[in-house]
């Protein structure tokens, strides 16, 4: 049966899951660097590392196996589990080929489905009611709601377009009011889902 409930992207690096964090760690013992997380200022890491470091972090995003026993972000699925109980769930990605495997294999693992999966370069031919993203480039140029996941390389998002934050909570209850202000009848399927989960009845 096709899920015709109103659809919720959500990216995946970044936002799911993260790696840079692991990147600057293996840069700064190989190059005797100092680079800490806040540091990456930019999406582009050529605008924020020394060249030879940013092409070398680059590189590591084609790693095959890249996605392999990765772990989620803390409150992330548990997230994605809360919205699919009034929105259909797609995580949203442009993956390097390098690495498609396996994040199609660890998106599957983490309870994406085939049909909540989508691979896409150009994020903004998506027709959705939100996106969660940290690329501002990405939620600028989509046509629904937008939230920026907080992260150092956006802390110049403009909030008019949406709320920036790294907070599941607070990601949980926007995504919310954004697809029942636009889907009375979900308003209605999303009360009682409640009242089950909390045991009334």
């Amino acid at each position: 049966m096709t899920d015709k409930r109103q659809v919720i992207f959500v990216d995946v690096d970044g936002v799911l899951t993260e790696h840079n964090q692991t990147f600057l760690e293996q840069i700064n013992r190989r190059f005797g660097a100092t680079y800490a997380y806040e540091d990456i200022t930019s999406f582009h890491y050529d605008e924020c590392r020394e060249a030879e470091h940013a092409e070398v972090m680059l590189n590591m995003w084609h790693g095959e196996n890249l996605y392999d026993n990765w772990p989620p972000e803390p409150g992330a699925m548990e997230a994605v589990r809360e919205m699919r109980t009034f929105a259909r769930v797609i995580a949203l990605s442009s993956p390097m080929l390098g690495h498609i495997k396996s994040k199609y294999q660890w998106l599957l693992e983490q309870g994406f489905g085939r049909d909540g999966i989508i691979f896409a370069h150009d994020k903004s031919l998506m027709r959705g009611a939100l996106l969660i993203d940290d690329r501002m480039k990405n939620i600028y140029n989509f046509t629904g709601e937008a939230i920026c996941f907080a992260r150092p390389w956006n802390t110049g998002w403009n909030t008019s377009k949406g709320i920036r934050t790294s907070n599941w909570d607070e990601i949980v209850a926007r995504a919310r009011e954004i697809i029942l202000s636009e889907d009375p009848e979900n308003s209605m399927r999303s009360a009682i889902v409640e009242l089950y989960n909390n045991g009334e009845s």
